[in-house]
């Protein structure tokens, strides 16, 4: 999952499934699912069939997380 996540941020556009697979080693089938399990979790937006970008649950864990750390 975390392999998935860094290609993404590694890319300003979505990017597609199959480049996804080749980046991180991934079989396409596996990528694929992976990526179904993190679009249902808001980690992940689907654009296009088979092309994703990252998503805004992870601008709102991270503003937690910022958040958590000021208060230290």
């Amino acid at each position: 999952m975390m392999s998935l996540l860094d290609a993404l941020a590694r890319h300003d556009a979505p990017v597609n499934l199959k480049e996804l697979a080749h980046e991180t080693q991934l079989h396409p089938s596996t990528a694929h699912r992976i990526l179904n399990v993190m679009v249902r979790n808001r980690v992940v937006d689907r654009i296009e069939p088979c092309t994703y970008r990252l998503g805004m649950r992870l601008l709102e864990l991270g503003t937690l997380v910022r958040s958590r750390i000021s208060m230290s």
